[in-house]
This record gives C-alpha cells, structure tokens and sequence, in this order.
C-alpha cells in the first residue's frame, strides 16, 4: 500500500473514532432526572408541620455554623417511570430565606451529582427546602451557598421528609 491510502484509512478510522465514542458513552452511560418542584418553608413551620419526634437533632441544630447543609433524604425504588426517587428537605442557616434557587445536574459523565444553589443576598431567616428528584441513578447532592460549595450533613431516614402541601 502506499502511503497516501494508508493516510486515507488512518484519517478515516480516527474520523469515526472520534464521532462514535462519545455516542456510545452518552448512550450507555446517560443520567437523566427530573425535579418534581422546590418548596420552602419557614423552620418553625416545617418542624410543627412534619410532627415527629425522631426528626434528627443535627437537622435544626448546626453548632452555631452556618457553612453547613443539613440533609435529610429518604429514598424509594420506582416512581413515575424511574427507578429511584430521592426526597430532599435541607436545612441551610446561612441561606436566609433565598430568593434565589437554582437546581441542576453537574459534573463530569461517570460521577454526576445533584446541585442545589442558593444565594443568601444578605437575608436573615431560617428555611428548609424541599425536593424531589426521579433519576435513572442514584446521584450525590451538593449545596452552594452564594456560588461556594458548603459542608453537606445527609441523613438517610425512613420516612419522606418532604411536605405536601395543596
């Protein structure tokens, strides 16, 4: 063979290389989910609403920090069409009562994770905030606070802490 079909076959190999790869990691590798709305509630009115008593200590009491997020997250298998659902109720003292929420997937293709932005804009208060998610795959969850990310305490428990209010 001479060296201008080799070039051909080189060049034309790398072409499909290049175009098939990322095709088959997006088909065999996709996370998709869907959040199913953020609602926010005043701490007090969230602890007197929900109405347990095994509402975890850490959950309204951070240590005087207000670089943290206090997660409690309860899971089930199959919702809607997706395997896992992820209910979310996150206690951020530092975020006031934020105005600005922002929810998102991110990070690279093998490790995504959920992310949930909020932006103090100088406020005083203490909110919680609801989620729940429907994903493909189990995904971690992060909080930033005006754009930095903060300490995440996540507490599984064995019931849904999200309130369903009509």
């Amino acid at each position: 063979m001479n060296k201008k079909k080799l070039k051909r076959i080189y060049t034309v190999f790398m072409f499909t290389a290049i175009l098939i790869v990322p095709v088959i990691l997006l088909f065999f590798f996709p996370v998709s989910g869907s959040v199913s709305g953020i609602r926010t509630y005043g701490t007090d009115e969230y602890l007197k609403a929900m109405d347990k008593e095994e509402l975890p200590e850490l959950f309204v009491n951070t240590g005087g920090r207000y670089d943290i997020a206090c997660v409690l997250r309860y899971t089930e298998e199959g919702d809607i069409g997706f395997p896992a659902s992820a209910y979310y109720a996150v206690y951020v003292p530092g975020a006031g009562d934020s105005s600005a929420i922002g929810l998102e997937t991110s990070g690279p293709v093998f490790r995504r994770y959920l992310k949930l932005n909020l932006d103090s804009g100088g406020q005083s208060g203490n909110s919680v905030f609801c989620l729940t998610f429907h994903s493909d795959k189990e995904m971690d969850f992060r909080v930033y606070l005006d754009g930095k990310k903060i300490d995440t305490a996540i507490m599984d428990v064995a019931f849904n802490p999200v309130l369903f209010f009509e």
